[in-house]
């Protein structure tokens, strides 16, 4: 008997590039899924595995395009589908990853409606059906937790000045080589902001999910992470800012990249949230060289610039920030620590309905003020 999946994903080769995300957003959920490219065991024949993997599901996604349309597998699985479900509908969700002709649906799928993941920006839309997905299953409307990085990109580390830049004098002071302050640069940073390695072999974007995802398999009401990648920048600028005000939010920066202008001014875009105890800015020193007992001398050093700039920040826009963390980069288990603890209370049952799903309900202790001009 095959092991019960939440969802079991139907789809075929031309549309990979389109599925693999939709895939991977739905285990950040904390949903278990089932493919044939990641979860069939060798050995097994095809066949009866996908049959098998099908009658067992909770529910079953069936990705449709026109280059999967003309497959007789699609066709097969598409009769499999309606058996299964033949007493509940809304087990069976079809989504268009490519460009689709509805006409070319399987006669047993004729009359369902088709949820389109490409009408719009991929990450919204993938969003949007993850949710829906998680709902139809029971698990609820996911909380949704904004995220932004605010770091370099990889062009942009390879502009700050050897003799004169303030990121490469930190470096220095970090106890980096001069020689092999470049490398390191081009070692940290990435096509995307959120692709910064803070800790040298992960990306923030990397770690944040592998947390998030731990949390959401706890079972309770998931957590949809959901990163602006627009920069506050872009077309859809003004409901990109009212979603950052309205929810749960975690500023990352690196304050290496405080000191490229570039990274300045998409700081000095990003707007205050309607409730500053839903914000939480944690900032990543360069990893300290140094021997341990400098390394809190060191990271105040380096995180100075970033408080000045906040404050700045802070006053131009009449608002604070209710808690800022410095992160010691030498070890990630501070902050797995303290986004496991965070995360774990965000939509947990609290006696006062005022502080239902507030990320920050549970993190006091673990604030450390950032330093900097006083006010």
């Amino acid at each position: 008997m095959a092991d019960r999946h939440d969802v079991v994903i139907l789809w075929y080769s031309p549309d990979r590039d389109v599925v693999r995300p939709l895939i991977e957003r739905l285990k950040d959920l904390g949903l278990s899924t089932w493919d044939y490219e990641h979860d069939m065991q060798a050995g097994l024949v095809i066949k009866d595995e996908i049959k098998e993997r099908i009658d067992a599901a909770k529910l079953v996604l069936l990705c449709v395009s026109d280059a999967a349309a003309p497959r007789e597998w699609l066709i097969t699985e598409a009769a499999w589908c309606d058996q299964r479900f033949t007493s509940k509908p809304n087990g069976i969700l079809l989504a268009q990853v490519g460009p689709f002709d509805k006409t070319n649906l399987p006669a047993t799928l004729k009359g369902r409606c088709v949820f389109d993941v490409t009408d719009g920006e991929p990450e919204e839309r993938t969003l949007c059906l993850s949710e829906d997905i998680a709902q139809r299953l029971g698990a609820g409307r996911p909380i949704v937790l904004t995220a932004v990085a605010i770091a370099m990109t990889q062009t942009e580390s390879g502009q700050v000045d050897k003799k004169t830049g303030n990121a490469y004098k930190l470096c220095r002071s970090a106890g980096i080589p001069r020689r092999e302050v470049p490398a390191f640069l081009s070692g940290r940073y990435g096509n995307n902001r959120r692709d910064f390695k803070p800790f040298g072999d992960q990306t923030c974007f990397e770690f944040v999910r592998s947390r998030v995802r731990c949390v959401n398999k706890a079972g309770r009401r998931p957590i949809a992470l959901r990163w602006m990648c627009q920069d506050f920048n872009g077309p859809n600028t003004p409901a990109t800012r009212d979603e950052w005000r309205e929810n749960d939010s975690i500023l990352f920066v690196d304050v290496l990249s405080m000191h490229h202008p570039a990274v300045c001014e998409l700081l000095g875009r990003i707007p205050p949230a309607n409730h500053m105890h839903r914000n939480t800015v944690i900032c990543f020193p360069p990893p300290p060289v140094a021997d341990f007992g400098d390394r809190i001398r060191v990271a105040l050093e380096l995180h100075a610039p970033f408080g000045d700039c906040v404050r700045d920040w802070e006053q131009e826009r009449h608002f604070e920030i209710d808690r800022r963390i410095i992160v010691d980069t030498a070890s990630r288990l501070g902050l797995r620590d303290y986004l496991h603890f965070a995360l774990a209370g965000v939509g947990a049952p609290r006696p006062d309905p005022q502080i239902v799903a507030k990320l920050q309900g549970n993190t006091g202790p673990h604030i450390i003020h950032a330093p900097g001009r006083t006010k």
